[in-house]
């Protein structure tokens, strides 16, 4: 006796391709990293245009981190920008990746962007327990927010030094 397993109406390559259609933006936008964004900051990330690319590439910590309990959309919009902005950084590194020779150049580059994906996934951590913030912990909260992003922008200028071409 054999077991028969039904499968769709459409011939294997017609039902791969009618999956990666549907899939290829959720792959898009994890791989720009909008999807592993905070609560609340998907719907308010800046659209892409000449202007929201300035914006990305100008936004600054400083720009938020004064923001109170009060200004949270703000705040959160602020914060999606600067996930944009390391993005655009992290990109960047990937790109001077693929031109890199030399065998000693690559291991310590590797070693750096390791922990710049560990930075860049603990500002994305702190980012998402900040959306669960009360008025009383939002800046000691805020506060690990900001840190956390010193931490991305020291770890992006240290893989960035160890590029050698």
């Amino acid at each position: 006796m054999r077991l028969q397993i039904s499968r769709p109406h459409t011939t294997p390559a017609k039902h791969f391709i009618a999956m990666k259609n549907t899939r290829l933006p959720l792959i898009l936008l994890a791989a720009l990293g909008l999807a592993t964004s905070p609560a609340g900051v998907c719907a308010t990330t800046p659209k892409a245009s000449p202007d929201a690319a300035a914006e990305v590439s100008a936004a600054q910590w400083s720009d938020i981190k004064d923001h109170t309990y009060e200004m949270r959309p703000a705040f959160f919009i602020g914060l999606a920008r600067l996930h944009a902005k390391l993005d655009l950084q992290f990109a960047e590194l990937v790109a001077r990746r693929a031109t890199m020779k030399g065998i000693t150049g690559t291991r310590e580059w590797d070693f750096n962007m390791k922990q710049l994906e560990s930075a860049r996934s603990y500002l994305r951590s702190v980012g998402t327990e900040l959306t669960k913030a009360s008025r009383e912990t939002w800046d000691q909260e805020k506060d690990k927010v900001g840190r956390a992003w010193v931490s991305t922008q020291d770890a992006y200028g240290k893989v960035k030094r160890s590029t050698t071409s």
